[in-house]
């Protein structure tokens, strides 16, 4: 072993690996640079493993015949012993990395093979991945990614064939997926969410992947709720059609076109229910009126995001409840939460009023 290149085992699946990180994927445009930059980070996961597959078994022998004579560290621990069997065992691990010593630094040695206690859980699999660090560290030090890439004894040249040929095939790809979209009906996608989650599955949650999905701008947000689903991302463009056709509420027309076969016992579950004129339920127990999140939207100087992280939620999920599109019942600990953000808005406008008319502040609790 005397360059990198001798700790790559697969130098075609190493490409391969390479081209699927997400910043070679063609809506970034990757060019050689980048690319060539990923194919160097590859190379470390690469030499790293190869370390591990190779120090791993000789140090966990050492660590077996060393407790098969002299017993295991439980037996000494906290005896006069113990100082004895430590240093011994420590000894047999340096010794055993002789074949690695020179990328293996001082300070590393220092660290490492002294106080080792390959006795402890996971310690072993700890100290190999440390060695192949190491080793790489050692190998690559002052180098430049191309400089590492020659090393491995790859090619700028070599490199960007190989990210020709990805791109063209993820192209060829995305075009065939905008086909099949083109191709599928929304009763398509209905019949894969219907598969997914089966006959039990909670309607709320249903529908508010089913919102994100089809409204939410970004991207990985709006294929994550569809993932959620039994989605792939071209199932997701589909529904997102749906905005196009004049639904105001795709969404839900998504939901009833899932839930009209369902079982009686089900549609009961889902019957629509009374609404005010937000379109909130009104006869669900401990139901806000959403007009108190609307009232907070309109006269709170904190921001939607951040009420909706105090309650634990998204930002659409807590604009659905403003809107009313989604029943919301609190915890105590988000009413708590919600009446103490009220009471610090008014009590700040109320001492502003105090000070405009030269009255004495009367604050609320």
């Amino acid at each position: 072993m005397s360059t990198l290149e001798d700790l790559i085992p697969d130098r075609d699946a190493l490409l391969l690996n390479a081209m699927k990180h997400p910043g070679l994927h063609p809506k970034r445009n990757p060019d050689l640079e980048q690319a060539m930059k990923v194919v160097a980070n590859e190379i470390e996961g690469v030499v790293v493993l190869a370390m591990i597959d190779r120090v791993q078994p000789v140090v966990q022998e050492v660590l077996d015949n060393y407790t098969l004579f002299n017993g295991d560290y439980a037996d000494v621990e906290g005896t006069p012993e113990a100082s004895d069997y430590e240093s011994g065992l420590d000894d047999m691990f340096e010794e055993c990395l002789e074949p690695y010593e020179k990328y293996l630094s001082a300070d590393w040695l220092a660290t490492h093979t002294i106080d080792s206690r390959l006795w402890d859980e996971d310690a072993v699999v700890k100290l190999s991945k440390s060695v192949g660090l190491e080793v790489f560290k050692q190998m690559s030090y002052g180098k430049s990614p191309s400089k590492v890439l020659s090393s491995a004894g790859f090619l700028g040249a070599e490199i960007e064939v190989y990210l020709t040929q990805h791109l063209a095939a993820k192209s060829q790809e995305q075009a065939e997926k905008m086909a099949k979209r083109d191709e599928q009906s929304i009763e398509d996608v209905v019949a894969v969410i219907r598969e997914h989650i089966g006959n039990q599955f909670d309607f709320l949650d249903v529908y508010s992947n089913l919102e994100l999905a089809i409204e939410e701008d970004d991207e990985i947000l709006a294929n994550g709720a569809g993932a959620r689903l039994g989605l792939e991302d071209v199932d997701v463009k589909t529904l997102q059609l749906l905005q196009f056709e004049g639904h105001a509420d795709a969404a839900q027309v998504v939901l009833d076109m899932v839930t009209a076969d369902a079982p009686e016992k089900k549609k009961k579950t889902r019957a629509k229910k009374p609404r005010d004129d937000k379109g909130a339920r009104q006869d669900v127990d401990g139901a806000l009126n959403p007009k108190v999140l609307e009232m907070i939207k309109e006269h709170s100087a904190v921001k939607d995001t951040v009420v909706a992280q105090k309650l634990g939620v998204s930002r659409a999920t807590y604009g659905n409840w403003g809107k009313g599109k989604v029943t919301f019942v609190p915890t105590n600990e988000q009413t708590a939460m919600l009446r103490e953000q009220v009471v610090a808005d008014v009590n700040g406008l109320l001492e502003a009023l105090s000070l405009i008319d030269g009255t004495p502040l009367t604050a609320v609790a």
